[in-house]
């Protein structure tokens, strides 16, 4: 099928109903595909049986649509002051008495989920099957599709058949009616050629409802002419249909409704002559159409019977709604389609496709929306496209998307490339392409390659299309059974899951029943998502099936796109290494200055547009030196387009551009100025979902599904502005969104600012998921649920950021925190039925007097409840795990983390684990500090750091522990040192007493844990470092305010004798409480200025 910049170059599919109803079913139903500069089609013949229970599914559901509908308008009624309703004859919704009028939207969604069943239900009947089967075999999911169902059946006409289970798989496809008989008119060429499109705006009766924003959008089309006629009588209306110059567009914008086969307009809201039908106007329509009209629009109520009256008249493309609209659906639509056909230049159905999508994101309050416009369509004519009307050249540039097979005829720049990889594919199983991001890969392949490729005189090839995602097998099954439709998607994933032949099998059995010349070509699109969307094991399962097929399977090819930086990963696959060896990939480098030429100038002459002179050699000079040029140049190539004079792109538009990077930025600061203060923080949130950060790589695009993006109507409002892209997932069943390209990341400043400021959480974020989809893998296993550090930090973020978590995500890390509970729970149990047994065996040897059972209980909870303090401190000091062999700047981010975590046990009352946490960081700063890589500001850095954590430290013992230590020494129970005990008995070397409570403090968890390695000792400099200045001060304040200024951390001059230290027998504190370093003892003591520099610690 060649290129024809003058048509959509779509496939058409017709479907001709015949003779029948639903309640008869329908004997013969014929399809016919018809192919441009194809003069014949290909048919085919099925038939419908009869379905009652369809229509009457339809029935009620039509019943409560409109109850709704009348619901809505009433109240809108009832909100504006002074409105009149219409007449009896004249209601815009008319219910029978005994009508279901009290619904409730849940109910109308159910309606509406089993109509849709029923229709997909009907549409799987065997006799139908043959034309489906047909279908799929000559259709390819890329290809954009015309459905047009000819029928004058009513029932059919309403029918959901946009969500047709059949058309899942072909995302650009459309539907459309039309009338079972049909014929070209002879066209009148006008008397004076058009320089724009020519429009004729209808506003008619405006009774409850606002006509301006129709008007507005109209007005502010850049190459239309547009009349505009308010409440016309039925003569103006006239008159204007017969002008000399015809019109391109009726367009009509009020209230109308349907009488059996026809349709009424309501014109003006005076009492009399307000209304008529199109048959009062039949010979000004007719006229009309004879001079040039090829599309009305009907932006009004239940528009079926006037397609049907314009249908009669044989108008190219009529476009209505088929039920009652309310305004602010109507308003929405007309906007979202001129939007893609007019301003975009999208083809009709590709742009009412858009268009109805988007009405989406109104169902919430508008049930029934996307259902609600509908093409009517002469089938002995093709759609009109923008350009046919009058407007301006399509653009042939593609901005930031990939360019795809239909845009073949406008993409240069790598022909003798493309020659080559054409025979590469012809005579190997395996090319990989590999090339910077923003270089053309994907570009190559679809616009260059796969064209070329369906003109291979050697070889038919099938080709699908997959990218890897998040579930690369699940993608590489729906590929394969695109190939073969009646074999079992479901069954393939069961055994491409268990089974590394399986993909070599299945290629091989349908092989076998196509013919020998039949190559099977799988492109991948950006392989490099298998290694950063996915964990380990779904890499190597999917890289062993495709090696697999790649050496067994005959006729089977692979192309693969990869980018450059992402090499490494390959090759460490020990399969794929070796065919990469043996099949060495092709290195996409820059284009050349003459290939930069022709890709800008050539496509801009296929449609009689010409550059400036000297303007191709500035932009080629200006974009030869950017990294990942292509989308930059395509994106400021698309935005010079509308601002062509008279077939010239000049110098002054692209300079008002800005250039090559400047456009971009440009063009995305002015959407993002376009929002709402409400909506700006919704956007930023909604463009971190859609980047992941990985350690040490640039920031890259993540693709979401809709159920995890809460801001949906806002992605859909991004992606008709072009900075996201939406798709369809046909294995979830679910539409997607992801950020156009990544060259919008690397060249938006504000969204580079908001990944900087984000940074830390998306590197965690992306590790969260790789942890999820690795659990997943593994069937929810428990030994794969976070512990230790990761769920720490995931334990920060889920507190710290709960809203910009998905429910997935919440959901896995509180599995982790549950288990940890349980696994604690568990350990306290078993330890304290050990503990009660040492008990029984200690208290029966002793023969201890017998309690009561009561006193047993008490007694058996207070010893469990000790116990369970120790057994907390010691967890407390596993848990609080940084990662030390860490990087240093991964270290210099995570551990303010730790610091803020310990402030928020601290504030929760989780005193010991507060302090856990900050003893746990002071010793990693020591470390850390340590480093010879550790530049001045990092140095800086860390010493703030540790500044706020020994203060957090001290000011924690201060109020929970030193109050013990002073009731002591207040009390005079100084306590002593008892003999025959070791360093390794710890504080149990001392009488209890405030000895003890000092030596717990300097030395033990529940204070400073200076004792890094727990051998009793200060025995060198790091150790004596990590004893807080401000502790050693108050200690030092306490005990000498209580022994009347005798007894310290040093005497006279002295370290080790305090001869006047009477409570401690004439010792220092230093002497009473250290072992070890003395030296390191003394130093800090004295940078803490709790000694004087005259002190020795050898006297």
């Amino acid at each position: 099928m060649k290129f024809n910049w003058l048509s959509d170059a779509s496939v058409t599919i017709s479907l001709a109903f015949g003779r029948g109803s639903l309640t008869e079913g329908f004997p013969t139903i014929t399809a016919q595909i018809w192919e441009m500069d194809v003069p014949l089609p290909q048919q085919f013949v099925g038939q419908l049986p009869p379905f009652p229970d369809l229509l009457n599914s339809l029935q009620q559901w039509q019943t409560v649509y409109l109850a709704l509908a009348q619901r809505l308008q009433l109240g809108r009624q009832r909100q504006a002051e002074g409105m009149r309703s219409f007449d009896d004859d004249d209601d815009d919704f008319e219910i029978e008495e005994d009508a279901v009028t009290h619904v409730s939207q849940v109910s109308f969604e159910d309606l509406s989920q089993r109509l849709q069943r029923q229709l997909n239900e009907w549409l799987l009947s065997p006799g139908f099957t043959p034309i489906v089967q047909a279908l799929r075999s000559h259709l390819s999911p890329e290809m954009p599709l015309r459905l047009i169902l000819q029928t004058d059946d009513p029932h059919l006409h309403h029918l959901p058949w946009q969500g047709w289970q059949f058309l899942v798989d072909y995302p650009l496809a459309e539907v459309a009616l039309s009338q079972p008989q049909f014929y070209r008119l002879k066209e009148i060429t006008p008397q004076k050629k058009r320089q724009q499109v020519r429009i004729l705006a209808i506003l008619g009766s405006s009774q409850g409802i606002d006509l301006t924003a129709e008007q507005q959008q109209l007005s502010e089309i850049p190459d239309a002419e547009v009349q505009f006629l308010t409440q016309p009588s039925r003569q103006e209306f006239d008159t204007a249909l017969w002008d000399d110059q015809g019109w391109d567009i009726l367009f009509f914008a009020g209230h109308s409704q349907t009488e059996q086969q026809t349709g009424r307009l309501y014109l003006h809201d005076g009492p009399e002559h307000r209304s008529l039908t199109l048959e009062h106007l039949q010979e000004g329509l007719r006229t009309a159409l004879e001079r040039g009209l090829q599309l009305a629009i009907f932006n009004s109520c239940d528009g079926l019977g006037l397609a049907n009256s314009l249908g009669n008249l044989q108008i190219p493309v009529t476009i209505v709604m088929r039920e009652p609209v309310p305004n602010r659906v109507a308003q929405d639509f007309f906007q979202r389609f001129l939007e893609g056909y007019a301003i975009a230049q999208l083809p009709l159905y590709q742009a009412v496709k858009q268009a109805r999508r988007q009405l989406q994101g109104l169902e919430n309050d508008y049930p029934g929306a996307a259902w609600l416009p509908i093409i009517c369509q002469n089938s002995a004519l093709l759609p009109p496209t923008w350009l046919q009307l009058g407007g301006l050249p399509p653009c042939p540039y593609r901005g930031l998307n990939t360019f795809q097979e239909q845009d073949a005829a406008v993409y240069f720049g790598r022909e003798s490339l493309r020659e080559k990889l054409v025979e590469r594919l012809q005579s190997q199983p395996l090319l990989p392409l590999v090339g910077a991001s923003g270089s053309g890969k994907s570009s190559l392949v679809f616009a260059g390659i796969v064209p070329q490729l369906r003109q291979d005189a050697r070889y038919d090839w099938a080709i699908q299309v997959m990218r890897p995602e998040n579930d690369p097998v699940a993608k590489l099954a729906h590929a394969v059974a695109m190939w073969q439709p009646d074999i079992s998607e479901t069954k393939l994933l069961q055994s491409f899951r268990g089974d590394t032949q399986s993909l070599g099998t299945a290629l091989g059995q349908i092989q076998q029943t196509q013919p020998r010349q039949t190559r099977r070509l799988l492109i991948i699109d950006q392989f490099e998502e298998l290694f950063t969307l996915n964990h380990p094991e779904a890499q190597r399962q999917f890289l062993d099936l495709l090696v697999a097929a790649i050496q067994e399977a005959p006729q089977f090819v692979v192309l693969l796109t990869l980018r450059a930086d992402c090499v490494g990963p390959v090759l460490e696959h020990p399969g794929l290494g070796k065919l990469w060896q043996r099949h060495e990939p092709e290195f996409l480098l820059p284009l050349s200055r003459a290939d930069l030429q022709a890709a800008i100038a050539q496509p801009a002459a296929l449609m009689g547009v010409r550059f400036e002179p000297g303007l191709v050699e500035k932009i080629i000079t200006e974009v030869q030196d950017q990294v990942g040029n292509l989308p930059l140049l395509e994106f400021a190539l698309t935005q010079l387009w509308p601002h062509q004079e008279k077939g010239w792109l000049t110098h002054t538009a692209y300079e008002n551009l800005g250039g090559i990077t400047a456009a971009l930025r440009d063009y995305a600061e002015q959407v993002y100025g376009k929002l709402s203060a409400d909506q700006r923080p919704q956007v930023q949130a909604l463009f971190l979902q859609l980047i992941q950060v990985r350690e040490g790589a640039e920031a890259t695009r993540r693709i979401l599904p809709q159920t995890e993006v809460k801001a949906w109507p806002l992605a859909l409002q991004l992606a008709s502005e072009r900075l996201l892209t939406t798709n369809r997932d046909p294995i979830r069943n679910t539409e997607t969104v992801e950020i156009v390209h990544e060259a919008l990341i690397r060249h938006w400043q504000r969204l580079q600012g908001w990944i900087a400021d984000n940074a830390d959480f998306l590197r965690w974020q992306t590790r969260l998921n790789n942890a999820i989809e690795q659990w997943e893998s593994h069937n929810n296993s428990d030994g794969y649920l976070l512990r230790q550090a990761p769920l720490v930090e995931a334990e920060f973020w889920l507190d710290k950021s709960p809203d910009r978590l998905s429910d997935a995500q919440r959901f896995f890390i509180n599995l982790g925190l549950d288990l940890r509970t349980q696994e604690e729970t568990a350990i306290a149990l078993r330890q304290q039925r050990e503990l009660d047994q040492e008990r029984r065996i200690r208290r029966g040897a002793q023969k201890l007097a017998v309690l009561s059972s009561v006193a047993l209980v008490l007694l058996g909870l207070a010893g469990g409840w000790t116990w369970w303090e120790r057994q907390r401190s010691l967890r407390i000091i596993e848990t609080v795990s940084i990662n030390s062999s860490a990087t240093t700047p991964t270290l210099l981010r995570d551990l303010p983390r730790f610091l803020t975590i310990a402030q928020r046990r601290q504030n929760t009352g989780d005193f010991d684990l507060a302090i856990a946490y900050y003893q746990k960081i002071l010793q990693e700063i020591t470390k850390l500090q340590a480093r010879p890589d550790l530049a001045a500001a990092q140095q800086q850095e860390l010493q703030s750091l540790a500044s706020q954590t020994e203060q957090q430290l001290v000011a924690l013992i201060q109020q929970q522990k030193l109050p013990t230590l002073e009731t002591a020494l207040a009390q005079g129970e100084f306590g002593s040192l008892k003999p025959e005990t070791n360093l390794l008995d710890y504080e149990d070397q001392y009488t209890p007493g405030a000895l003890r409570e000092t030596y717990g403090l300097l030395l033990r968890p529940q204070g400073t844990n200076a004792d890094l390695n727990q051998d009793g000792e200060i025995n060198n400099p790091t150790e004596a470092q990590q004893l807080p200045c401000q502790l050693l001060q108050d200690l030092e304040a306490l005990w000498r305010d209580h022994t009347d200024q005798q007894c310290g951390f040093y005497g006279d001059r002295s370290f080790y004798a305090a001869p006047t230290c009477a409570p401690l027998q004439g010792r220092t504190l230093t002497e009473t409480i250290f072992v070890g370093d003395y030296e390191a003892i003394a130093t800090q003591l004295k940078a803490c200025q709790v000694a004087p520099e005259s002190a020795d610690p050898y006297e």
